[in-house]
């Protein structure tokens, strides 16, 4: 048996319908109606039991000629100005009433209420009304959305299809029956047949809903926060964002594997109604499209008439699509799409099936459909492209029910949604409690809150003592990860996107996530809503770890350096620790048998002052793992490298960037006086212990000060020192050296600092008071994977050996 086009094999669908038979069905009961004295508003009252149930209302009078009541079902346009507990999905309820509130003023003006009684039916939910509408308006980024249904078109509020809020904010399907149809097309009953349009039986098991427009640029606007279409006339006006999206490619719409996967990408259009809903929204299958175009025609066109003429405006088709002759002001010239719904629906009210612009839809194209029967076919299993149907505005030939061809991206290619009938959940929801703040990646104080089917959004606090600096956003995913695809937003975007304010604002413009801490994959926040966003794949396992850049954690820098202090050449040493009681620690290397005092060799100093900088401690981390290689056993005979990682030790735990658990801001704790108490704890440890290096035997030639901010190249910058140009060539040698050992150009080219800095920088301290060469070594923040900000350390490493010949004169 094939796969069910909506996930359900007919023996899945028999164990169903045979699951539900134990669960309660839903009833109506003690329903009562009041009007408000002086007020044509009726308020409705009733109560709901044994299960859960799609309510609607129908208002039933009596004939003016019955003696007794005669229950005549008045039209639903009148009874469509509802709200409270009607339309939606209502759970049952033993004890407490339900309300509907009805404006019988508005909806049904001039009539008495008096001979009226209400008329209430639960539909249980595997088998929702005829009508299903989502709300795409101004509360689609806010809460978890839910689908309303109703009995009928003429149910809908707002006056019905007919009012454009049906093209702008909401999205409106019909539910389709199952059935068998002839899809495809031959001679007999359509004379511009293709061969790729294969005469075949289809059996659809599962009733399904269908849009009855094609998505407009306004809805996708809606959802995706773009405007990607390509028919620029009336760009921009209102009239424009009512016509049917295009230019969108599969992977926008929906992405995925289908047929192998049923999951959607959490970045697409169809991903983001799942995840706000839910609810497995998808697009139609070749086969059900065709099914709802044909609604029980078998001609090339769905008014069950024949197409008569491809160089001519056709009369049978004229009222029913767009196409090359009627689109534009004259045949053939200024040809556009138009607004969804101008044209006459088919037998189910559905728009557009024809013309306007080309419909994508799920299956991969294959040339061949073959003859066979089938029921529920899937498409087949791989593909160069998806298929589209209903040809466009364009189309001289191709608006026929059985047209199909290669769906590429384009301006005369959109899409309308789909959804099972009953409606499926998307499985595996993760839960707020499924995210932890604490442990070796965390924010302190920070909280998540659930805004949807796994759509999250992370409060987070502030830097101690520091209001306007917002912790940075890490945390882990400790349960139910497999297969959820969750968006987290966090930080005002338009705080996040300005200049400087990247690290106030909570998120920098790089993270990455990982399953075990050791291989990481990037994630760069986009803006959804105006929040910086974090839109994760679907995942394969249940534990995820996220953090900025690549992520250091505390204990994987004691890991390091424990397998450091396993070499010869290496001494650790404990210089003293943070506020919080963390010890910082120094590695130096130098080689522990050579023929040159300490006192020949050159000494280097490598820091890093921002503990979120991960890309900056992995770089000194890469750099000391260089410098241990067998590739620099003759230098570590002539140089002594001191190599402190994370100096703000607290904040990998606590999401503190600059500013450390006493609230100061670590970028200006150096003092070029020399250390002191008034430092923050955490350099006044690393500044003492320079001091005393560069007054020992060995001193200091170098100080480096490692950063990292945006940017897809690592730049680098220097104060050259006496010996730069004196007893070494001059700096402008060290640049040199540098691009050669850079192959693949993950370096901007090194330039002299001439401009002055803060003199409470590391970079302008350390040269201002040791009068060294000083190095600052920036960007890379974007870089795009681990590899390569390794590779930046050991391109550094092995320039500064280079440079640094011989011995100290």
């Amino acid at each position: 048996m094939a796969k069910s086009v909506l996930g359900y094999t007919l023996a899945g669908l028999l164990a169903m319908m045979a699951g539900l038979t134990v669960l309660a069905a839903p009833q109506v009961k003690d329903v009562r109606m009041v009007q408000r004295k002086d007020s044509y508003t009726v308020d409705i009252y009733y109560k709901l039991t044994g299960g859960s149930a799609y309510i609607t209302l129908a208002i039933e009078t009596n004939a003016a000629t019955a003696p007794t009541w005669a229950g005549v079902k008045i039209p639903d346009r009148h009874v469509s100005c509802l709200t409270g507990d009607v339309s939606r999905l209502i759970a049952p309820d033993e004890v407490n009433e339900k309300h509907i509130v009805w404006n019988a003023g508005e909806n049904w003006p001039g009539q008495s209420v008096v001979a009226a009684r209400p008329k209430i039916s639960a539909w249980a939910p595997e088998n929702p009304p005829l009508y299903a509408v989502l709300d795409l308006g101004g509360a689609f980024w806010t809460n978890k959305l839910e689908l309303l249904a109703y009995t009928s078109a003429e149910a809908l509020p707002h006056g019905g299809l007919s009012n454009d809020v049906y093209r702008a904010n909401l999205l409106v399907m019909r539910r389709i029956p199952a059935g068998t149809f002839w899809m495809g097309s031959h001679t007999g009953v359509d004379a511009w047949a293709q061969p790729n349009e294969n005469w075949h039986e289809v059996t659809l098991t599962n009733d399904f809903y269908i849009g009855v427009f094609e998505v407009t640029q306004a809805q996708w606007h809606r959802v995706m926060n773009s405007y990607p279409s390509g028919n620029a006339n009336s760009s921009g006006t209102y009239d424009q964002l009512l016509r049917p999206v295009e230019n969108v490619t599969y992977g926008q719409i929906r992405g995925g594997d289908w047929p192998s996967s049923e999951t959607a990408s959490a970045d697409s259009f169809i991903g983001a109604l799942r995840r706000k809903t839910g609810i497995r929204f998808d697009l139609p299958t070749e086969a059900q499209w065709e099914y709802a175009c044909r609604a029980g025609t078998q001609t090339a066109l769905y008014n069950g008439l024949p197409l008569t003429t491809t160089s001519a405006l056709c009369p049978n088709r004229d009222p029913l699509a767009w196409d090359n002759f009627n689109s534009g002001t004259a045949p053939g010239v200024n040809r556009r799409h138009h607004r969804v719904g101008e044209k006459q629906p088919n037998a189910w009210g559905l728009y557009d099936m024809l013309g306007n612009v080309n419909e994508m839809v799920r299956d991969w194209y294959t040339a061949n459909l073959g003859t066979a029967a089938v029921v529920e076919p899937a498409g087949p299993a791989t593909g160069n492209a998806r298929v589209r149907k209903s040809g466009a505005y364009d189309g001289m030939r191709d608006p026929r029910a059985a047209y199909r061809t290669e769906a590429p991206q384009l301006p005369s290619v959109g899409f309308r949604l789909a959804v099972a009938a009953p409606f499926r959940d998307v499985p595996n929801t993760l839960s707020a409690s499924d995210f932890s703040f604490d442990g070796p990646l965390g924010s302190r104080g920070a909280t998540v809150e659930k805004l949807g089917h796994d759509h999250f959004r992370v409060n987070l606090t502030t830097a101690p003592g520091s209001s306007d600096w917002s912790n940075m956003c890490q945390f882990m995913i400790t349960n139910n990860a497999v297969g959820a695809a969750p968006m987290v937003e966090f930080a005002d975007y338009t705080v996040w996107a300005t200049s400087g304010g990247n690290e106030k604002s909570g998120m920098r413009r790089f993270g990455s996530w990982s399953y075990d801490m050791q291989e990481w994959h990037p994630l760069l926040p986009v803006n959804v809503n105006n929040k910086a966003t974090l839109v994760f794949p679907a995942f394969t396992q249940n534990t995820v770890y996220f953090g900025g850049e690549v992520p250091m954690a505390y204990e994987t820098m004691l890991e390091l350096i424990d397998g450091w202090q396993a070499h010869p050449d290496v001494t650790v040493t404990n210089i003293g620790t943070s506020v919080e009681g963390r010890a910082i620690y120094r590695v130096t290397v130098t080689a522990a048998e050579s023929p040159y005092t300490l006192a020949q060799r050159w000494g280097h100093h490598f820091v890093n002052q921002h503990c979120y900088e991960y890309n900056a401690q992995w770089r000194i981390a890469s750099m000391l793992d260089w410098f241990l290689s067998e590739a620099a056993a003759s230098y570590r005979q002539k140089h002594v490298g001191h190599f402190v990682l994370q100096m703000n030790v607290d904040g990998a735990h606590n999401g503190f960037g600059r500013v450390n658990c006493e609230g100061i801001d670590m970028n200006r704790s150096y003092s070029t006086n020399g250390w002191a108490d008034n430092l923050t704890t955490e350099s006044r440890a690393v500044q003492k212990d320079l001091e005393q290096l560069a007054a020992s035997a060995t001193g200091i030639v170098t100080t480096w000060s490692m950063h990292t901010w945006e940017g897809r190249q690592t730049e680098s910058m220097v104060r050259p020192g006496p010996e730069m140009g004196t007893t070494q060539g001059p700096w402008t040698e060290f640049r040199d050296i540098l691009q050669g050992n850079d192959p693949n150009n993950l370096f901007k080219v090194l330039y002299n600092v001439t401009s002055p800095l803060t003199p409470a920088t590391w970079t302008s301290g350390t040269h201002g008071q040791f009068g060294n060469t000083a190095f600052c070594i920036e960007g890379a923040g974007n870089l795009y994977s681990h590899a390569e900000v390794l590779e930046t350390g050991r391109v550094l490493m092995q320039s500064l050996m280079e440079y640094y010949k011989g011995v100290k004169p």
